[in-house]
């Protein structure tokens, strides 16, 4: 037995011991396609359906620290979003963490979800996002202590994340997020010398450039158009995530580079947590990052996007 095979035995079998899955009954595997760093399938038996990603065990850290990041996000939300009514449902949140585990050695790690039928992702939709968001990224900020980071490294696209907690946001996002894809770039053969030299001379800026300590809220980190779901009922849900507490003009930033959110998301998200002033011309900092990702993952194609936020501040 291997692959995906494997993986459905190992994902059934957690799911039996959590008694969510009967051991005798049958079990049928779906095809999903998407994901980078990962594959996934759907399980459909007689105690419901559910979203299976599986991956090499020695991949297993990254699911880890999504399940993680989905139980954090979850209950930030449940926190922070008030639900329907006075005994409503709750309007937005993440898909329920059922198991999660690995195999060890040459096996597979799986990390089993609750399946979310699809619905539209529509203006409406869009909406209650932006206002989710928005009121996530407030309350956390409220509640939170003003630092930096995650009580776990976190991923994203299979990239590590280092979250050892900063008590200066500049030096967080120059050490933990931008210093760290600089090496990536240079061992991927994407870091040509007046590249780097434009990095480093940006990192001395940035304690000029950023805000020294504002507000830590919790945030998704991987917020584009893919990562989150609406279901037929109407509530949405954030998927992929790369948790970690910073500065949320970070989530912005990558909400608005690769576009798909309608002008209804950030209305919602401006009614409930209206953007700090100056954001506009510190958007690029943090869109910088995201494509140091790209340009790590996907090689020179956005070489060019990078040089010329780096042109801005050389």
């Amino acid at each position: 037995m291997g692959g995906e095979a494997q993986a459905e035995a190992f994902a059934r079998d957690l799911l039996v011991r959590q008694g969510i899955c009967l051991p005798e009954g049958e079990v049928r595997r779906h095809p999903v396609t998407g994901g980078d760093t990962s594959a996934a399938f759907r399980l459909e038996g007689s105690r419901g359906s559910f979203f299976v990603k599986w991956a090499e065990s020695a991949k297993a850290d990254v699911l880890a620290a999504e399940a993680e990041g989905l139980r954090a996000l979850g209950e930030a939300l449940q926190a922070a979003v008030p639900p329907e009514g006075e005994h409503g449902a709750p309007r937005c949140g993440v898909p329920r963490v059922l198991a999660s585990g690995s195999q060890g050695g040459s096996g597979v790690a799986v990390l089993i979800l609750a399946w979310i039928d699809a619905g539209p992702k529509d203006e409406k939709a869009a909406a209650l996002l932006g206002r989710c968001l928005g009121e996530l990224h407030r309350e956390t900020a409220r509640s939170s202590p003003r630092r930096y980071g995650f009580f776990r490294d976190t991923y994203i696209g299979g990239l590590r994340q280092p979250n050892a907690w900063g008590e200066s946001w500049p030096e967080f996002y120059g050490t933990r997020r931008l210093l760290p894809l600089i090496a990536a770039a240079g061992r991927r053969g994407v870091m040509p010398p007046s590249r780097r030299r434009r990095l480093e001379h940006l990192l001395k800026r940035l304690p000029e450039l950023l805000p020294a300590h504002p507000p830590a809220s919790l945030l998704h980190g991987d917020l584009w158009s893919g990562n989150w779901l609406a279901d037929p009922s109407g509530r949405v849900y954030l998927v992929d995530p790369a948790v970690f507490f910073g500065d949320r003009e970070h989530d912005l930033a990558m909400v608005r580079l690769f576009g798909g959110f309608p002008p209804s998301f950030f209305t919602a998200y401006a009614d409930a947590y209206p953007p700090d002033p100056g954001f506009v011309e510190r958007e690029p900092l943090y869109r910088l990052y995201y494509l140091l990702v790209h340009l790590v993952l996907f090689g020179e194609t956005y070489g060019p996007a990078v040089d010329r936020i780096l042109r801005t501040y050389a």
